[in-house]
């Protein structure tokens, strides 16, 4: 019926041409403007945790987290698509994993808000406590603060403590997201 009323016609009958169908173009620039807006905002989670934040790193993650959300909404125009009438598209596990990476996408970019300073910021920010310390222990006159070492426990409850820090959690969730499109896009 959607060919009839489309008027696609080839010599053996109602045939579909991708290149015409501006549906699936759509999808496709969609996915891929999703793509890229990810691997922006991989790099700049991964700058602002390793190395030293980018200017409006904060507004560009927000910008791109919102991009990556319409990008990803409009591959679902591949349903209104004439390829998707002609073969007679059902939901399958494309579809799934579509909302599954809409989805994780999502996640990693709540997580994006929460990341801690890094490790050059948290350097500085102890500098300017212990700092802060000093300038009132000389203000008051009072002693040195004594220095006890730490038991045996003391130590390992502090190692396991450091082990189980979730530093990395946003920037492990984008780059599994990112595999997880480019082996969608291989596929």
């Amino acid at each position: 019926f959607v060919d009839l009323v489309t008027g696609r016609y080839g010599e053996d009958g109602p045939t579909w041409g991708p290149r015409q169908d501006t549906y699936l173009r759509a999808a496709q620039i969609g996915s891929s403007f999703a793509l890229g807006c990810g691997f922006v905002l991989l790099m700049l989670i991964f700058f602002r945790q390793f190395f030293c934040p980018l200017p409006c790193s904060e507004f560009t993650m927000d910008v791109c987290c919102l991009a990556i959300q319409v990008g990803l909404a409009m591959v679902y125009l591949l349903w209104l698509s004439g390829g998707c009438s002609y073969f007679d598209c059902k939901v399958a596990n494309g579809s799934v994993l579509l909302a599954v990476a809409q989805i994780l996408w999502m996640i990693a970019g709540c997580f994006s808000k929460c990341l801690r300073p890094n490790a050059f910021q948290r350097k500085k920010i102890k500098e300017e406590k212990e700092k802060e310390a000093e300038m009132k222990r000389i203000q008051f006159n009072l002693p040195p603060p004594r220095q006890s070492r730490p038991s045996m426990a003391a130590r390992l409850v502090e190692d396991r403590r450091s082990k189980l820090k979730m530093e990395g959690i946003p920037f492990v969730a984008s780059v599994l997201i990112m595999l997880l499109l480019i082996y969608l896009a291989l596929r």
